[in-house]
């Protein structure tokens, strides 16, 4: 992989200084596969058998760098800590690296730090993001000079000093009020299917279950608490970057979900048919030499 990559840098006249990493999995149809575990399945879909695989792409034109393939029970942020050994291999020694909030972890930011990385890193919404979060005034949010616009999207950002680990950096909170009304009013729906279904004594789902008191009627506070992170992202980082910046470079990141999306669908990645390891590394990486073919024609056409 790294000749192939060193091979394409030159080829193309492409440099690896602004990198997106992230992490997919995939499916097998049989259970005969030793990789094969049942873990988080990125498309929802209980009781499959899957395998990890982790990619790194340059953020410009979306070359691939590397890959790496694990069992599907091995979390996103262990594989990263991998990818970070993978990066310095590759000869890739500082830059920008972008990857989402299923992927940050503080041991791998305080790594890359130390390496000279700028990261810019989604942050789960955990307890410490919530608080911060709740104090803010969303009145004095939306107003034109923290509207940001990304495509067709607009945003409403504003940033505050964050120290996370060790690292001090700051955190951009994002506001997307078109997400905001949309996640709304899909709650308020599941809440009214549950009200139908409560009275019969049917079972209900059990993340609407808090908003509700037993008698069927709404718990308004629990709901108010809940509305309050509607339309909400939080992003990391250690740079010094302008909001403009921050919300172009992570919400660009969605250049891998295309990649994912060519390998599992036109290159066939999906299903995997094999059960001996090594078929599976082989077919993988077929699927990836695919990819790197598709994005350098891509490139020169």
């Amino acid at each position: 992989q790294k000749s192939i990559f060193e091979n394409v840098m030159k080829l193309c006249n492409e440099e690896a200084s602004s990198v997106v990493y992230d992490v997919t999995n995939t499916y097998f149809t049989g259970n005969c596969c030793e990789i094969a575990k049942t873990g988080r399945d990125k498309e929802g879909v209980r009781g499959r058998k899957l395998v990890q695989i982790g990619l790194a792409i340059t953020r410009k034109h979306g070359f691939p760098i590397f890959h790496q393939v694990h069992p599907g029970n091995i979390h996103d942020s262990r594989i990263f800590g991998e990818a970070i050994s993978f990066l310095k291999l590759f000869g890739i020694q500082k830059g920008v690296i972008v990857y989402d909030r299923g992927i940050t972890a503080k041991n791998s930011i305080f790594e890359l730090s130390s390496e000279y990385w700028k990261v810019i890193a989604g942050m789960p919404m955990h307890q410490g993001i919530k608080n911060i979060v709740s104090k803010m005034d969303f009145s004095k949010l939306e107003n034109f000079r923290n509207r940001v616009e990304q495509g067709v999207t607009t945003f409403y950002v504003i940033s505050t000093g964050y120290v996370f680990g060790k690292i001090k950096g700051k955190l951009t909170i994002l506001l997307n009020p078109r997400k905001k009304q949309v996640q709304k009013e899909e709650r308020l729906q599941k809440i009214t299917e549950a009200q139908r279904k409560i009275r019969p004594g049917e079972s209900i789902d059990e993340s609407i279950q808090k908003f509700l008191t037993k008698n069927g009627k709404i718990n308004s506070h629990a709901l108010k608490r809940e509305e309050k992170f509607d339309g909400i992202s939080c992003v990391f980082t250690n740079g010094k970057f302008s909001r403009e910046e921050i919300v172009s470079m992570y919400f660009g990141k969605d250049i891998i979900e295309k990649s994912f999306q060519s390998v599992k669908g036109t290159l066939s990645l999906r299903p995997i048919r094999m059960w001996l390891e090594e078929s599976v590394n082989a077919h993988i990486f077929i699927c990836y030499l695919g990819y790197t073919l598709q994005t350098t024609l891509r490139f020169f056409l």
